[in-house]
């Protein structure tokens, strides 16, 4: 309501991004990829809410991998990581790096995958963002799915 009262573009962006995140906790992710997706239209259209372009990437890319989008996640989550990186957005980057490294465990890139996890981990220690503690979890123990080897090296064992 206030976005358009105001008609602020700023605020368009960040209601739409907190719209996303809504029906990204109630579990409603399709409708969740359709808010982010729009927040960050309007942000690169209006050229306002871009500090928070990292953090919407990402959440776009989680949204989309919990709505089964795989490909889309992993290219958004890719696109995430590019953006967090040139503006040292290392929380926005942790996230990314999670979704993409369980995209790339479900597509057997096992290597890719445990890399994204070794860095987020190291981003997850540097910045403090224990908010990622249980999706760092829930992705790592996904890898006791895979033969003792991939196992092993999640553990920090066997290399």
């Amino acid at each position: 309501a206030m976005a358009t009262e105001t008609g602020s573009p700023y605020i368009l962006v960040n209601a739409l991004a907190c719209l996303g995140l809504a029906h990204l906790v109630g579990g409603r992710f399709a409708q969740a990829v359709e808010s982010l997706d729009k927040a960050l239209s309007v942000a690169r259209v209006r050229k306002a809410g871009l500090e928070s372009e990292a953090r919407i990437l990402a959440d776009l890319a989680n949204a989309r991998r919990l709505n089964n989008e795989l490909e889309a996640a992993l290219l958004v989550a890719a696109e995430a990581i590019e953006v967090a990186t040139a503006r040292t957005a290392r929380v926005a980057e942790c996230l990314a790096r999670l979704v993409r490294t369980d995209v790339q465990r479900q597509a057997g890139r096992v290597e890719l995958a445990l890399s994204d996890l070794a860095r987020a981990r190291s981003l997850m220690q540097e910045t403090g963002a224990k908010l990622y503690a249980p999706l760092m979890d829930e992705v790592a123990a996904r890898f006791d799915e895979r033969p003792t080897s991939a196992r092993d090296a999640v553990n920090g064992q066997g290399r």
